[in-house]
């Protein structure tokens, strides 16, 4: 059989428990979780004893590509995610050309099947042109749903009228995820800023400040609630769209939270100047510990990382020129390892948050659980000690991160893309295996 897997010897650990086990999997498929399976003719990998998770879903990635390949391509963002763990990755659609029609969509897709080592899913954009084709191509294409820009951000997709917007709410019937930060009142403060000569990553979290996530925060629970369907919020950031949300539980409203507003806040910009800068923008120690508080207790529903690289030398550029963003898949799962390994998480509740729960909110299939019918996509976790990173550790085109010298696990062991074994401590041993798309179930909400 061309696909013929046994792990032995692993405690296989999903979001409900974990159990001491044996796993085979045949062409791709989990076929048995048990103790002292016997499978002639199967690959045989020892475990060992370690922790064996579902391979991580990344529902928030930008791979620049089409556009922008100096950045980020389909053949280095998802090596970079998979050599630390992130098995499928849903990218945006602010690429060049925008991923609004099916031509560009065809494109995008067409890219990433001959490139990714991945699993891979896109997302359409929303316009103020495209409503119509939306509505088609959501019913017709197998897409992850529509991403919608209310702030402008990299690229050139932007959503500031409301009626379209209500009426995408009104109208279709696929998750709508949300950059929720209110143009006007961005627009407005940048203009004062600049206007004094302010050049500072200081300013970011003053010029898209708490108040223009609160607004657009509000017209989106509003418009989910309305019609009954369901929004994801992109990188929520603040207490005061923790507190608006939870003035509306009716709104059918899911939380994502981006590694880097939890584990850094507005001091770091002192030592990140603008490789510090991002949309929405770093926060403060009040805001990241409500927003780790939130992740506890469970109001956030997934960890994804808005991968968003860009080369040094654009960082390098003053406030006003230099773009927003920075780079995560390499870095996510090991970052949240870090906080099991001081007890603040459990491991349970990283899959949960890093792989059950984002295949979930998107209808993803056979994704986020090691169990019979399952796909195998699986890291074995390293027993090595923490130790500081360097961008030796790092696989994303751009090779820097805000993470580097931080004293961190160290990548997977061994980590399997559909029954495959495609990366190893960090590298890439089967470049040549292309797992191809993430397929979203079409059920209406």
């Amino acid at each position: 059989m061309k696909n013929h897997l046994l792990i032995r010897d692993v405690v296989v650990v999903n979001h409900d428990g974990r159990t001491q086990a044996d796993v085979l999997a045949k062409d791709g498929v989990i076929e048995k979780v048990e103790a002292g399976i016997h499978s002639p003719g199967a690959h045989e990998v020892d475990g060992g004893g370690r922790f064996l998770i579902p391979g991580c879903v990344d529902t928030h990635v930008h791979f620049r590509d089409p556009g922008a390949l100096h950045k980020e391509n389909w053949s280095t963002g998802p090596a970079a995610a998979v050599s630390a763990g992130v098995t499928s990755v849903v990218d945006m659609p602010n690429t060049t050309p925008t991923t609004t029609d099916l031509e560009s969509l065809l494109k995008k897709r067409g890219r990433a099947r001959s490139l990714s080592v991945a699993n891979f899913g896109l997302f359409l954009g929303a316009a103020k042109n495209n409503l119509e084709t939306l509505k088609q191509l959501s019913a017709a294409e197998n897409v992850a749903g529509i991403k919608i820009y209310m702030g402008s951000t990299t690229g050139s997709l932007l959503m500031d009228d409301d009626g379209v917007m209500e009426a995408l709410f009104r109208e279709t019937r696929v998750m709508i995820s949300v950059h929720a930060e209110d143009e006007k009142r961005i627009s407005q403060r940048a203009d004062e800023f600049q206007s004094r000569g302010e050049d500072s990553p200081h300013i970011h979290g003053q010029i898209r400040d708490p108040e223009a996530a609160v607004i657009a925060v509000g017209k989106i629970a509003a418009f989910a609630e309305r019609y009954n369907h369901p929004a994801h919020i992109c990188h929520l950031s603040t207490l005061a769209e923790l507190a608006l949300l939870a003035s509306r539980p009716a709104a059918p409203v899911t939380i994502e939270a981006c590694p880097h507003h939890l584990f850094l806040n507005d001091t770091a910009l002192d030592r990140l100047g603008n490789f510090g800068k991002v949309n929405p923008p770093l926060r403060s120690p009040a805001d990241q510990k409500g927003l780790w508080q939130a992740l506890l207790d469970g109001r956030v529903r997934s960890v994804a990382t808005d991968h968003a690289p860009h080369t040094r030398e654009e960082k390098q550029r003053g406030y006003w020129k230099c773009p927003s963003g920075m780079p995560g898949v390499d870095t996510s799962l090991p970052l949240m390892l870090d906080r099991v390994r001081s007890g603040e998480l459990t491991l349970e509740r990283v899959v949960e948050l890093m792989s059950w729960n984002p295949s979930q909110t998107f209808r993803i299939q056979g994704k986020g659980r090691i169990a019979p019918g399952y796909h195998a996509d699986m890291a074995l976790l390293s027993t090595e000690s923490a130790r500081p990173w360097t961008v030796d550790d790092l696989l994303t085109q751009v090779k820097w991160s805000p993470f580097t010298g931080w004293v961190l696990p160290p990548k997977p062991e061994a980590v399997w893309v559909m029954g495959v074994e495609t990366a190893r401590r960090g590298v890439i041993v089967a470049p040549d295996h292309r797992p191809g798309e993430l397929q979203f179930q079409k059920d209406s909400f």
